[in-house]
């Protein structure tokens, strides 16, 4: 039988083709021996292509290489190559390939556009510039400005990404996958508005599910819940499958406090890390940190590294009082994404509470972050500053905590008497979920903005464009804080206050306040803003609704009860070996602890097993949970003596013990953590109850408790003292602030800061 020609094997195998017989060309062409000479060159050139069309990029590469070998000048042969290059993942070899094509064929856009595939996903700078020469060649090559666009996306361009999403679709106007990304850097941009209009077109037009589930996004970066879930709850009944959906729906309801049925969403999805984490979420906002622990583990063991479930779990170990483990997260987490401000300062929060860190190296650790977040941030253009004489200061506050939080028991009294003749009063509410506390604060400033869900960048043109003068961060690194829109510099002058016991690490916060009067102007050794007091002391607004105080009681013959009542996680090794002294030197005394989820267990056993170190028989523990401020307040009639720990020592905590008649011993000194109790005790004539070391504050405690009558009197006196001090005197200390920010400004307006 005469042996086929090349030429006769490849003709045959096109008629195969031709019939759709793809699998036996594929392999009539396999099957036949090829030589290494020009005829053979086409028919190898096929089968690469059948190859390629049956998933064997590696056997494609192979036979086109052969092919080449054969017939260097294959016409299309190096555009193929890389293409088959580009299956094989060899995005390096691809661009060197397409680079070599586009040089011998300049006017080529198809290589051209291949070549910018390359180049980005090997991640070359150059690829940018390649695609736009695609896109200036050809102003309607849809998947070029699309690639672009998603190029400049992950690079976080997003105003020049929506850009190019905005000029594929107007030439291709049912690309949904254009649509979605543009509608997302709508949202990024803050123009949730614009985004909805867009998403709600493409419904009208026919577009698949996961429009819906973007537009509940969207509705939901609108401060619309009601809307956004009607639009999650819509997508997942057109694709119950949807578990982006499911869980976006989901984080809708824990943010809206729905916590169960937030749960009941997602208890299915047993095998999806993404859900697991949630449901971690949902244990932690009920205070069970060990349940939240074992899920967020969980999430970890099926996808390791990601790091907001990294970061969840440290809060989880930070509520268990496990202050050493959760810092070991909080640093993975911080490691993975550094520029992440939200990660960062859970790590800084929790340094706070970290015994073993010293001054200089906690502020190092703070500098770094203002070093990172300005690095990414370049300050906004503001106009000359003006004197405020002849017209009404523009006074912003940023927080996350305007709402029923401790804060507001040491501001609440400066928006209440605030000249609003002399100061015209903006409120920037940086939390998503507020409650009767926020309606009361909107009503009493002149204007309220919910920025809660906008990026940095959006709220900051936000502030400027609100014209600010002096803008005030209330927050520190608290969970929910604006120091990201600081970074940016929206407001001439700024300022950090009341909401954190050290330094935001911005060079681009000008002022820290505080109490006492250092040199005004003084560069904080510890931070890195200057330092002005206000007064010599906070301010304290008691609860309206509260009870009497009571008589120590231990004059009822129940025995001595010592009282922990700040967050059980500032509890440290220390704490408990110094508090274990006091009740070793007090027989038959108590210790009653204040934790979150104090009813679980596994909560009880650990606060247990640090005093067990220490020679404490658990019998001499009373753990309770956390209670509602009425409760607490109630509490308070069991606790002879309060116990302030350290180094993070207590501020709102110390001011509502003392205004319930129980004297709290403090360990004061220099570090800014511990300074505001003593502060406090000072303020109302109690200095005595501030120890200089850790001897010393053992032997205050044991002395208050040993003398029954000075206790009842020092009792019978702490809330008089209080109502007495300055710290209650809410009128002056509002002018004293009020006098400090106009000073400021005024002098930044001689000399403005950089």
């Amino acid at each position: 039988m005469t042996r086929m020609s090349p030429m006769q094997a490849l003709s045959n195998a096109a008629a195969l083709i031709q019939n759709g017989q793809l699998e036996q060309a594929r392999g009539l062409l396999a099957d036949y021996r090829f030589g290494d000479d020009a005829q053979s060159a086409e028919g190898l050139r096929l089968l690469a292509k059948l190859h390629l069309h049956f998933g064997d990029a590696a056997a494609a590469l192979a036979t086109l290489r052969r092919a080449l070998t054969a017939a260097p000048d294959l016409a299309d042969g190096g555009f193929e190559l890389g293409v088959i290059l580009l299956a094989n993942q060899d995005w390096a070899g691809a661009a060197d390939v397409f680079s070599q094509v586009l040089q011998a064929h300049p006017d080529d856009n198809r290589t051209r556009f291949n070549l910018a595939w390359a180049l980005a996903r090997a991640g070359r700078d150059e690829a940018e510039a390649v695609y736009r020469a695609v896109v200036d060649a050809d102003p309607g090559h849809v998947d070029a400005w699309y690639n672009l666009g998603n190029l400049l996306a992950r690079a976080g361009r997003t105003e020049a990404a929506g850009d190019c999403y905005g000029r594929a679709l107007e030439r291709a106007p049912a690309r949904w996958d254009v649509l979605c990304n543009l509608a997302v850097c709508l949202i990024d941009l803050g123009r949730p508005k614009e985004a909805v209009s867009l998403l709600q077109r493409g419904l009208l037009q026919s577009g698949p599910p996961s429009l819906l589930s973007l537009l509940g996004c969207a509705l939901r970066a609108l401060g619309d819940e009601a809307g956004a879930e009607t639009a999650f709850r819509d997508a997942l009944r057109r694709d119950h499958g949807d578990s982006e959906c499911r869980h976006n729906l989901a984080l809708l309801l824990i943010e809206s406090g729905r916590l169960d049925e937030a749960w009941r969403l997602l208890d299915s999805q047993d095998e999806d890390a993404a859900a697991i984490n949630l449901r971690g979420v949902i244990e932690l906002g009920r205070f069970r940190p060990y349940q939240a622990e074992t899920l967020l583990r969980r999430s970890l063991a099926l996808v390791p590294d990601i790091p907001h479930v990294i970061s969840n779990l440290g809060k989880a170990l930070a509520l268990q009082g496990k202050a050493a483990e959760a810092l070991v997260q909080f640093r993975r987490a911080h490691e993975l994404v550094p520029t992440d401000a939200a990660v960062h300062s859970n790590l800084l929060f929790a340094l706070c509470h970290d015994a073993v860190i010293d001054a200089d190296s906690l502020a190092r650790e703070h500098r770094r972050f203002g070093e990172i977040q300005e690095g990414l941030a370049t300050p906004l253009t503001l106009p000359p500053a003006r004197s405020s004489r002849g017209r009404r200061l523009r006074v912003g506050y940023v927080s996350p905590d305007f709402r029923d939080h401790a804060v507001m028991l040491l501001f609440t009294g400066v928006l209440e008497r605030h000249d609003r003749s002399r100061f015209e009063i903006h409120c920037y509410f940086t939390g998503t979920r507020g409650d009767d506390t926020t309606r009361r604060v909107a009503a009493l400033v002149d204007h309220f903005h919910e920025i809660g869900r906008d990026n940095a960048d959006c709220a900051a043109r936000r502030i400027r464009d609100d014209a600010i003068d002096v803008l005030v961060d209330l927050a520190g690194h608290s969970a929910g804080n604006g120091l990201p829109i600081f970074a940016r510099r929206p407001a001439p002058l700024q300022i950090t206050w009341l909401g954190y016991p050290g330094t935001t690490g911005l060079t681009r916060m000008d002022y820290r306040l505080g109490q006492g009067k250092p040199p005004p102007g003084e560069l904080d050794p510890f931070g890195t803003e200057r330092l002005v007091g206000v007064t010599p002391y906070p301010l304290f607004c008691p609860p309206a609704a509260s009870p009497l105080p009571s008589p120590p009681p231990s004059v009822g013959g129940r025995g001595v009860v010592f009282g922990s009542l700040n967050r059980a996680g500032k509890i440290n090794p220390a704490v408990a070996q110094v508090w274990a002294r006091i009740l070793r030197d007090t027989p038959g005394s108590r210790l009653l602890i204040v934790a979150e989820s104090g009813e679980q267990e596994e909560v009880r056993e650990h606060l247990l097993s640090l005093f067990a170190g220490q020679g404490i028989d658990r019998t001499r523990l009373d753990i309770r949970p956390a209670l509602p401020l009425v409760g607490f307040l109630d509490l308070m009639a069991e606790v002879d003596v309060a116990l302030d720990p350290f180094p993070y020592g207590g501020g709102t905590t110390t001011l509502l013990t003392l205004w319930m008649g129980v004297p709290v011993v403090s360990l004061g000194g220099s570090d800014l953590r511990q300074g505001t109790s003593a502060t406090i005790l000072v303020g109302i004539g109690v200095a005595d109850l501030v120890a200089g070391d850790v001897d010393a504050y053992v032997g205050k405690a044991c002395a208050l408790v040993a003398d029954t009558d000075g206790l009842i009197r020092l009792r019978s006196e702490l809330r008089a003292r209080l109502l007495l001090s300055s710290l209650m005197d809410a009128a002056a200390y509002t002018r004293a602030f009020e006098a400090v920010v106009t000073n400021l400004w005024e002098r930044h307006v001689v000399a403005p800061s950089p």
